[in-house]
């Protein structure tokens, strides 16, 4: 039987809070952001586990485990669709750093800890800032929509 094409992308993304700070890396993506959160697209044969270690340590130089599950969310502004899996992870060994090109073909410019009361200032959605503060208290769940485009029909 042939091989079919998987009908939405696969996203892990990493929150590494340490001291009132979150781990952020700046990339010049086409949404028109500059920072983001670590992580990206499961490679073939991947486990969600070792995804969000490999990403972490392309992005970030830091050797992390994941810790929990905290929220599964999809979009629908790009095709394939993505899901996204956001996890807490905790740091192992390793000092951040900016990695060299070698992973990524939208290369990271820069990887800092930011604090919580400033990450409006970056780009990161009132939303997003606020389950931050308080500890992603609905961990472990479905947020719906993250990101939406207009329908065709709009």
């Amino acid at each position: 039987m042939g091989r079919k094409n998987a009908p939405f992308l696969v996203r892990v993304t990493g929150i590494l809070e340490e001291d009132g700070e979150l781990l952020i890396i700046q990339q010049k993506m086409s949404d028109g952001r500059k920072w983001y959160l670590p992580g990206g697209q499961l490679e073939a044969g991947e486990t969600i586990e070792q995804g969000i270690v490999r990403e972490m340590r392309e992005e970030t130089g830091l050797h992390v485990e994941c810790k929990e599950l905290l929220a599964i969310s999809d979009t629908n502004f790009s095709d394939p669709c993505a899901l996204h899996i956001l996890l807490r992870v905790k740091r192992l060994t390793g000092a951040i750093h900016v990695p060299h090109c070698t992973y990524d073909t939208v290369e990271i410019t820069d990887v800092q800890f930011v604090p919580f009361d400033m990450l409006k200032s970056y780009g990161f959605s009132d939303r997003f800032v606020s389950m931050v503060k308080d500890g992603f208290p609905l961990a472990s769940r479905y947020i719906c929509l993250l990101y939406t485009s207009p329908s065709p029909r709009d």
